[in-house]
């Protein structure tokens, strides 16, 4: 078949091609090293003839729902992942405080940020007085505060990117990420959704560089994108100001998202991770080196630290496989999902 962008005179063959195997087990979690050796292997094959892989992997409780389509025979042994390096020691101050005493300090700094001002409509039930209350009666149990963040940020997920969106809350998330009167898991967690927004324009530029590479087309970032980018490093340094004061978890946050404006941090902040403990040879360590060349925009180190990423971490070897992505915008796509799985999914917010 021929594929033609809109507007463009010029065409591109496309090959489709199904192929469907059967779930070992009935655990498609097997299936995931074999997928990724596939992926990796067809990929370098369209690359070398001037093209790109374009996959789509779905699991389906029966197969015969397509009769037309042959069921591949799976190798034995399947495939394991690659190895992974030894975990580092579990982060001894990652907890969430009280519910009733956190939810009532946000809505408390939501009152007095937008005492003023007209306050956005994600917030609004943080400001008016009998919806505050019914928001602190709704968050009463012992992962409250969790909930009550992750309910937060879905409400501004539902706004579309027009009308601001995630971008909304943005002032109000980091004024709780360097509030005392969060918990570390909570201000851990708040990083974490921070670390999303200023990255979301780097994983779409990564996710699009091949396909405006093949078409030669520049790349189209959105510019909400953008501005929730802007929005989230301007705020950055005033983070720093705590770092005495923080542990170490929520310190590993606040060096990821330094390594995303590292002309406004790096001076401060990179004399300072060796104050984060990470045991060498942990996969925490090669993380910590992709932070570290990323604050002293060193190119060859940030290809040494993705290349050691690569070869356990598969976002990373994806990123790193890819020739039409530079190591620099391949760090900042791959940090943020590196640093939240190092601290684990109990602080992850979305």
């Amino acid at each position: 078949m021929t594929i033609r962008e809109p507007g463009d005179t010029r065409q591109f063959w496309g090959v489709d091609s199904t192929a469907v195997y059967p779930v070992p087990g009935d655990d498609p979690k097997l299936l995931s090293p074999f997928i990724q050796q596939e992926t990796h292997r067809l990929a370098a094959r369209a690359r070398g003839r001037g093209g790109m892989l374009i996959l789509h992997c779905t699991v389906r409780t029966s197969p015969d729902d397509d009769p037309a389509a042959a069921t591949m025979p799976l190798p034995d042994p399947l495939p394991l992942g690659p190895p992974q390096p030894p975990p580092a020691p579990a982060w001894a101050d990652l907890h969430f405080g009280d519910p009733g005493t956190e939810v009532s300090a946000a809505i408390d700094l939501a009152r007095r940020m937008y005492a003023t001002v007209a306050p956005p409509s994600t917030l609004v039930h943080l400001t008016d007085d009998e919806l505050a209350q019914e928001t602190l009666d709704d968050f009463t149990e012992a992962d409250g505060t969790r909930h009550f963040l992750m309910d937060l940020v879905q409400t501004a997920h539902h706004l579309p990117a027009a009308d601001s969106g995630i971008r909304s809350i943005i002032p109000l998330v980091t004024e709780l990420a360097g509030s005392p009167d969060m918990s570390p898991g909570a201000r851990a967690s708040l990083l974490l959704l921070l670390l999303d927004c200023v990255c979301e324009q780097d994983v779409h530029a990564a996710n699009n560089a091949e396909w405006a590479a093949l078409t030669g087309k520049d790349l189209n970032i959105p510019g909400h994108m953008t501005a929730q980018r802007d929005e989230v490093v301007a705020r950055v340094p005033a983070l720093l100001s705590r770092w005495d004061l923080e542990g170490d978890a929520v310190r590993w946050a606040i060096s990821a998202l330094a390594a995303y404006c590292p002309t406004r941090t790096a001076a401060s902040v990179r004399p300072r991770l060796p104050d984060i403990p990470v045991p060498q040879g942990t996969g925490r360590a090669d993380i910590l080196a992709l932070m570290d060349a990323m604050l002293a925009e060193d190119t060859h180190a940030l290809h040494t630290a993705l290349a050691r990423l690569a070869t356990w971490q598969e976002q990373c070897r994806e990123l790193f496989d890819n020739p039409h992505v530079p190591p620099a915008l391949a760090a900042r796509a791959a940090l943020a999902h590196t640093v939240a799985r190092e601290l684990g999914a109990d602080v992850w917010l979305c």
